[in-house]
């Protein structure tokens, strides 16, 4: 560590190689690294190699039976805390820095309320999905949980020291709910690799990552199987890192799903990139209104880095459309009809995708805006220590 260097201790309730969350962070820790000392601690199920000593043992959310599970969840939110909980705020008071970076999934809302309360350093808070809006109403075990999450959300954004979101529509919201003003900070992507040639061959289409709803997934599986019927082709739906499985799939589309082995993301993007087209959706559901204004799916930076023309699918109002509408490097179906569904295939075709449409994308959402906000919220909350 540099003398005088800042140093801040990062918190995740999930291994620093789980998901979109973890793929922003990692992205980002490069670039700050270079003025500030940043050790990443969080909660796994075993230690992550080349993180060993930032393992603070297993999370204390989704274990056991789901009626102990959710009541624990309930204590944890309702400030009652568990001996386990006692004892994991304690191994991060004990920490040696100058502030806490602290991300909002899981046992980390309240992580951040209860540091704010028990440690005099200031707390920075990243919000890459609201608890209430996403964790909650996704969930069935933990929708009743939904208005009191509400309110220990308003009440840490109102007290740590600053924040930082991955959407606009987020930031409206806290702003709205909370009166806080926070930063938005995506995922970096230093530069785009070559683009890949045309592919050729059978139709096909690449979908990355989380099925937020099969309902919607099934709904262009048969948009897309109507539109290459019609044009007398074969086409294939290829899926990565699903949670589905072949028995999940409707009969009448068994022949057109095929879902693949998960693969380092430089894997997936070289198999993206002899896809026609890739697939991004949100669901339609009131209830995950909320969440589909507010969260912006990670799959799309790597769909930028495979620079194949994105069909969205869902609200008009999602923050899945707004991007499309922002970069031009897709369409947006925003309905459940398959026939729109079908035109907005037959459009992505006949409407190739400009090429500085992808670097304008990489710039203006995967730039290193995010990363340099960071870095000067994290200058205000942990001046340089002179001879540290």
């Amino acid at each position: 560590m540099k003398s005088g260097q800042r140093t801040i201790c990062l918190f995740t309730a999930h291994s620093p190689e789980v998901g979109g969350g973890g793929a922003i962070l990692r992205s980002l820790l490069p670039d700050l690294r270079e003025e500030i000392g940043v050790t990443w601690y969080y909660l796994a199920a075993r230690p992550v190699l080349g993180h060993e000593k930032g393992w603070l043992g297993e999370p204390l959310m989704g274990h056991g039976g789901a009626i102990a599970d959710l009541s624990a969840t309930t204590a944890m939110l309702g400030g009652v805390p568990t001996a386990r909980w006692k004892r994991l705020l304690q191994q991060l008071v004990d920490i040696d820095c100058d502030a806490y970076w602290i991300v909002s999934h899981n046992e980390g809302l309240c992580v951040a309320r209860d540091l704010v309360r028990a440690s005099s350093r200031p707390v920075h808070l990243t919000v890459h999905d609201d608890w209430a809006g996403a964790l909650c109403e996704r969930s069935v075990r933990y929708r009743l949980l939904a208005p009191l999450a509400d309110n220990v959300t308003r009440h840490v954004l109102k007290r740590v020291a600053s924040v930082d979101v991955v959407s606009h529509g987020m930031r409206e919201l806290y702003r709205r709910s909370a009166g806080v003003e926070a930063v938005i900070c995506h995922r970096h992507l230093p530069q785009l690799p070559p683009p890949a040639c045309q592919p050729d061959g059978p139709l096909t289409v690449g979908h990355v990552g989380s099925i937020y709803s099969a309902h919607e997934l099934w709904c262009f599986a048969d948009a897309f199987k109507h539109f290459c019927v019609e044009r007398g082709e074969e086409g294939r739906i290829f899926l990565w890192g699903s949670h589905l499985r072949n028995r999940d799939v409707p009969r009448h589309l068994e022949q057109w799903v095929e879902f693949c082995p998960n693969a380092a993301e430089g894997q997936v993007v070289l198999q993206l990139q002899q896809c026609h087209f890739v697939y991004a959706m949100y669901p339609f559901a009131r209830r995950l209104r909320r969440f589909s204004q507010t969260s912006l799916p990670t799959k799309l930076s790597t769909y930028v880095l495979a620079q194949r023309p994105i069909l969205g699918h869902g609200p008009a109002d999602s923050s899945l459309a707004e991007f499309l509408r922002q970069t031009g490097v897709g369409r947006m179906w925003d309905s459940m009809a398959t026939t729109f569904g079908q035109k907005e295939i037959a459009a992505l075709f006949s409407s190739p995708i400009a090429t500085n449409s992808w670097e304008h994308a990489r710039t203006v959402y995967f730039g290193k805006a995010g990363a340099e906000s960071l870095r000067l919220v994290f200058s205000r909350l942990a001046p340089m220590v002179p001879g540290r």
